[in-house]
């Protein structure tokens, strides 16, 4: 019957995540704000996602069994509603720290693709993305692997107009089709090669 084995022989049932998603793939767990739920990755990964908008929401307990986890949450945290300067910026990075070594602590297998805070069309959200940034790319002993941005900015380090919601152009926050499409891709190479890091102009001066 269904479950027998041989004498001396045990029986290895299917492995599946908490989720229910079996392990034919690689297993791919997303924590992400509004700008990653049209990046669809499911031809190569069996993903799950959970909405995050916020850092603190971040639930590495849900990392469990996982092959890749991608982290992209941050800019809503960074908002003058929520960040009035620096020493708030510094404060949302040491909790997003502590989430990335949780994260460790729970799955240490793995492999941890972590996007900085992509720029945006507001002056005063960039500029703490950029403090953020600078940051995350300067602590040392990182053992996740970081996507670049750069391609996202223009020359005054702002979200390039093109990159911007295609629905409304007063959106300066969201990405459009276009900047969806970039991301993707730029996802897609940081999964399939996770341990290599790249640098974003976006956290230098």
């Amino acid at each position: 019957h269904a479950g027998a084995t041989t004498r001396g022989t045990r029986a290895r049932p299917a492995h599946r995540l908490s989720s229910g998603v079996r392990r034919d793939k690689p297993s791919l767990l997303i924590f992400g704000d509004s700008n990653t739920k049209h990046v669809h990755l499911e031809r190569f990964y069996r993903v799950v996602r959970i909405p995050t908008f916020l850092i603190q929401h971040i639930n590495p307990s849900r990392c469990e069994g996982f092959d890749k986890v991608w982290v992209h949450v941050g800019i809503n945290n960074l908002k003058a509603s929520r960040c009035r300067g620096f020493r708030d910026v510094e404060y949302y990075f040491n909790m997003f720290i502590s989430k990335l070594n949780e994260i460790r602590r729970v799955n240490p297998r793995a492999r941890v693709l972590v996007s900085p805070i992509l720029p945006t069309g507001i002056l005063q959200l960039n500029s703490h993305a950029i403090q953020f940034n600078k940051m995350l790319f300067s602590t040392r002993d990182r053992w996740w692997a970081e996507l670049g941005f750069r391609e996202f900015c223009g020359r005054d380090g702002l979200l390039k107009p093109d990159y911007g919601s295609f629905r409304n152009r007063m959106d300066k926050v969201h990405l459009g089709r276009d900047g969806i499409s970039m991301l993707t891709g730029m996802v897609k190479r940081g999964l399939s090669r996770v341990y290599v890091r790249s640098y974003s102009t976006v956290a230098r001066p």
